[in-house]
């Protein structure tokens, strides 16, 4: 929305800038999911990363697995081949390349509100917690409570977990490492052709 609202192309540069920033969060871990998805307890393995990939591992079976896998996998590369092609009719239609935005961002919300809605909670500290709650008012004893009650979330302890941690994964695992490199060069070279079609066509 402020890339379609923005009046210079200063603001427009900061936006998508920012934009691409966060929204890289989801493209890099969902790699994470296909290193984790043959784990049995992925909770065991890998606790942090629990509330992105291995959703999956949660909410699928073994069989069904490998389908959902592919399935999410793919939807990362549907995005930077249809994108370019839908925004080329929308910016050459009388909508104008505002609307590029606005298509963008009515979906963003259309499918965050079916997620929210829809997808059940899976983080296995949670569960827990949801349900001592529930035991507590339903027996009105309210000294029964979760494990992760117990510690109380500090802001160090939050800042080490997702801001300094992914980072010690990357540097310490070298498959996670390679699959970020390897990742890297397949969007590099995804994004060249479309550099290329204008030139070649």
């Amino acid at each position: 929305i402020p890339v379609a609202l923005a009046q210079n192309l200063q603001t427009i540069f900061v936006c998508r800038f920012l934009g691409g920033l966060f929204a890289s969060a989801p493209l890099a871990i969902v790699r994470i999911i296909q290193l984790i998805s043959k784990c049995g307890s992925p909770s065991a393995r890998l606790p942090n990363f629990r509330q992105a990939g291995c959703m999956l591992a949660d909410l699928f079976g073994p069989v069904d697995r490998g389908i959902a896998v592919a399935i999410s996998a793919t939807s990362t590369f549907i995005g930077p081949i249809a994108g370019p092609l839908v925004g080329g009719f929308i910016t050459m239609s009388y909508l104008g390349w505002r609307w590029t935005e606005y298509v963008t961002a009515n979906m963003s919300f259309f499918f965050g509100t079916v997620g929210l809605l829809v997808v059940p909670e899976t983080f296995a500290p949670t569960l827990p917690q949801q349900r001592a709650r529930k035991i507590r008012f339903r027996t009105k004893n309210w000294a029964i409570h979760a494990k992760a009650d117990e510690h109380e979330a500090e802001l160090k302890h939050i800042c080490y977990a997702c801001l300094l941690r992914p980072f010690m994964i990357l540097a310490l695992e070298p498959i996670v490492a390679l699959i970020m490199l390897y990742m890297g060069f397949i969007y590099e070279f995804l994004h060249l052709y479309f550099g290329a079609y204008p030139i070649a066509f």
